[in-house]
């Protein structure tokens, strides 16, 4: 009898605590302010992320071919280096690079110096520290009305790098 009380109380537990950690929302229920939003903001960090993805890809396809076949893409953020290496390969995107905790360890670029970068996520300041061409090629848009660290940012294609990546890549580093 105790054990059946025992394992109903888990059974409801898991029940409340389930919108909580897994992804089972609608994502509408996110942008309007759910109280599960609000409590584990991580919940809509995932989303967009093929969309997000699709853009950076709709960038890379403007590039001529020469700039294409070598492009980096360079975010200031795990999660959207995460979209990219999860989905990247589908919008001919390479694996991503970033200097945002454990990404940073994985090193700079494995592309040649030069190659043109879409960068996502990054101040126009920084970049322009590391390029002497840095323009807009578009703002991030998530979709949904959800707030992720993304949205909005602007994508920047950029060019004319000022020094190599194994000089520029220690500074790059952060944390949070």
């Amino acid at each position: 009898r105790s054990m059946r009380r025992w394992a109903v109380a888990m059974i409801a537990g898991a029940v409340v605590a389930l919108p909580l950690t897994l992804p089972v929302l609608p994502v509408n229920d996110l942008a309007n302010g759910s109280w599960e939003g609000k409590i584990n903001k991580d919940l809509s960090a995932t989303v967009g992320w093929r969309r997000v993805v699709r853009q950076l890809g709709g960038v890379a396809a403007t590039l001529p071919p020469a700039e294409r076949t070598r492009v980096v893409v360079f975010t200031g953020d795990y999660g959207a280096a995460g979209a990219v290496d999860l989905y990247g390969k589908s919008y001919g995107l390479p694996r991503v690079v970033s200097g945002h905790n454990n990404y940073w360890w994985w090193g700079p670029p494995r592309a040649a110096d030069g190659a043109t970068v879409i960068a996502v996520n990054l101040s126009e300041g920084y970049l322009r520290s590391l390029f002497t061409d840095v323009q807009p090629a578009g703002a991030v848009d998530t979709g949904f009305g959800v707030w992720t660290e993304e949205r909005g940012e602007p994508i920047w294609v950029c060019r004319g790098q000022r020094r190599p990546w194994v000089v520029a890549w220690p500074a790059a580093k952060h944390y949070g």
